[in-house]
């Protein structure tokens, strides 16, 4: 499938490698993510079947869910670094989507205090709108605005991601 040329969450798409059939890691000048065919989203956690992860932070839900295909094709990158992938599951996923994924909140590293600002960072931020799913990759989405300053790219997966977790 070639991607390039469409439009992403984060604009024109220049450069797109597929892992494997419809996991397809995109960029733009400016930014990127991994963009899932609608079958593998009806593969991933109820709650989590999107099809933008955002590179930043998101990245690594997709990584997880779909770790041994990725090994299958030769990839060895989720499987010696698994613990790494976990971790920034664990670092930057609210609590809901931790559970989702059925990983162990409790064994989550705090010694810098990352989570902990994380959290409070989003339990003051409003409630996130209803998710749009993407049908197609060339559909363009727009984040939800907000007044106050956030993570970049971070926030709008991982409100989309809540917001079908509450259905």
């Amino acid at each position: 499938m070639t991607m390039i040329g469409r439009r992403s969450p984060w604009g024109i798409i220049d450069d797109a490698e597929e892992r494997f059939d419809g996991f397809v890691e995109v960029g733009t000048p400016s930014h990127g993510g991994i963009w899932l065919s609608e079958q593998l989203r009806a593969l991933m956690p109820r709650g989590l079947r999107l099809a933008w992860w955002e590179e930043d932070c998101a990245w690594a839900v997709p990584y997880y869910v779909f770790r041994e295909r990725l090994a299958a094709t030769g990839n060895t990158y989720v499987t010696t670094n698994l613990a790494q992938v976990v971790e920034t599951i664990r670092r930057w996923q609210p609590a809901d989507v931790i559970a989702a994924l059925g990983l162990d909140e409790s064994e989550t590293r705090k010694e810098n205090g990352m989570r902990d600002i994380r959290d409070r960072w989003y339990d003051q931020q409003p409630e996130p709108k209803a998710a749009v799913e993407t049908p197609e990759p060339d559909v363009e989405e727009t984040p939800a605005s907000s007044d106050t300053p956030e993570p970049e790219g971070c926030r709008t997966t991982v409100n989309r991601a809540l917001g079908l977790l509450k259905r």
